[in-house]
């Protein structure tokens, strides 16, 4: 253990926290930051990457237990493994390593910067970021999500029986099991409209949420702000072109999912318009399933494609955008509490609106067993899933054993292409903010992509 950790002189924990929605992250992502992760370890920096997934990215209080739970785990992974990291920066000794964490919270649109703005920036002032609003499918579903309450609502007053059946009793659950506050049950739901403020928004309540925290809250908003070791940084990201657009104000810090979607957007911008991996991306989404994951899986597309060609299932294909709907993060094991409202709108939404008939249930053991739980727990859940006859299907990683092929499509000639090409650019045009600008040169020609089999 010990010569493993020699070298590093610094840990980095990601959290990404980023909307369900079927198109988001694909075999392109997941390749380059397995990358970006090995770039990173050769300058020093070890990358503890994890994900929330959670619909329209609402900082939920699920959600933000989640974040938490995320960042203290893997800060104890870390002391456990040998690590001597210190997230204190102001009272950091010789011989350990300062422990940062990048909380990133995403939310999707068809964006662009506005006419005449610079690209290259790491971040963006509001006012500089343009959405379409109509004739696209990127922009993120959670903008009707008050319609489909109001559709949820009324299957709740037909199915739900005197429990739910009628506004009163509806407002008495809400009120007691899902942590609503107010008296009309048509306001649990609320939509995203402008997606530069709702991110913002969001972030700004994890922020918040942070500060009040006795342990966290030093890390957060240090006397110093040159001691600050939590970042919660904001983004919208456009699924057609892969341009992630940072809008907070922590311009100093540059991370892994900034080198990433540098890839990403380059790998795509040299792609035909056509080519299918632009295709889907773009297009409105029609996932084959919906899956909840434990926080421990990584690629959740990689690992569910694996299972399910290992069980003779590849005619089910789960490894492109579009194809999955997820749900993940602490918040989908914690069976002794309902689902966040936006969540709840999800089920609704992927059996009616989306057709899906399997819910895959993706961890551990008693992972999964608490994910049943948590979905016989939630009375407004449980009632989807019966009637619309969805099927739970575990999937149990320790069957995986790290040897499961995949049905995700291998790239093809064109697109293998364009990715060594863009990582040709990154190598020539590094950002001088990125770690990445002390990686040998010829590293970016020695890495060789490895496809899934």
């Amino acid at each position: 253990m010990a010569g493993l950790i020699q070298g590093y002189n610094q840990a980095l924990i990601l959290i990404d926290a980023r909307c369900a929605d079927s198109r988001d992250r694909g075999a392109l992502e997941s390749l380059f930051a397995d990358i970006i992760s090995d770039w990173y370890a050769e300058v020093g920096i070890i990358v503890v990457r994890t994900s929330v997934l959670s619909a329209g990215t609402f900082a939920t209080r699920n959600v933000v237990y989640s974040l938490e739970t995320e960042l203290k785990e893997n800060k104890d992974a870390l002391y456990e493994c040998g690590f001597p990291v210190c997230s204190r920066l102001d009272i950091m000794e010789a011989g350990e390593i300062p422990l940062i964490t990048n909380i990133r919270m995403t939310t999707h649109a068809d964006a662009h910067l506005a006419p005449g703005v610079p690209d290259g920036q790491v971040t963006y002032g509001r006012e500089q970021l343009k959405f379409v609003r109509d004739n696209t499918c990127i922009n993120c579903g959670m903008e009707h999500a008050g319609k489909v309450w109001l559709e949820l609502m009324a299957f709740l007053v037909e199915k739900g029986g005197p429990e739910m059946g009628n506004q009163k009793a509806l407002l008495k659950i809400l009120r007691g099991e899902y942590g609503f506050d107010g008296y009309n049950p048509m306001r649990f739901i609320k939509s995203v409209d402008d997606h530069r403020m709702h991110v913002g928004e969001q972030a700004a309540k994890v922020r918040a949420a942070f500060g009040q925290d006795a342990q966290l809250s030093p890390l957060i908003a240090p006397e110093n702000p040159e001691h600050q070791s939590i970042f919660v940084t904001e983004a919208v990201l456009n699924y057609g072109t892969g341009a992630a657009y940072r809008l907070d104000d922590h311009a100093g810090f540059y991370g892994p999912l900034e080198d990433m979607a540098t890839l990403v957007s380059e790998t795509l911008a040299m792609l035909p318009e056509k080519h299918p991996e632009r295709v889907r991306r773009t297009m409105k989404q029609e996932p084959n399933a919906m899956a909840i994951c434990s926080p421990s899986v990584v690629h959740l597309r990689k690992t569910l494609s694996s299972y399910l060609v290992a069980t003779g299932q590849s005619d089910l294909p789960v490894g492109a955008p579009g194809s999955v709907f997820a749900i993940s993060g602490h918040d989908a094991v914690g069976e002794t509490y309902t689902f966040g409202p936006h969540a709840v709108v999800s089920f609704f939404y992927a059996a009616k609106h989306l057709g899906i008939k399997k819910i895959y249930m993706v961890g551990s053991e008693g992972e999964i067993l608490r994910m049943r739980q948590k979905i016989r727990a939630d009375k407004i859940v449980r009632l989807i899933v019966k009637e619309y006859g969805m099927e739970i299907v575990p999937v149990p990683l320790k069957e995986m054993n790290g040897n499961g092929r995949s049905s995700i499509t291998p790239m093809d000639k064109s697109m293998l292409e364009a990715a060594y090409e863009a990582m040709g650019r990154m190598e020539r045009n590094r950002n001088e903010k990125s770690p990445l600008v002390r990686l040998p040169a010829k590293r970016f020609a020695e890495t060789k992509i490895v496809q899934a089999v």
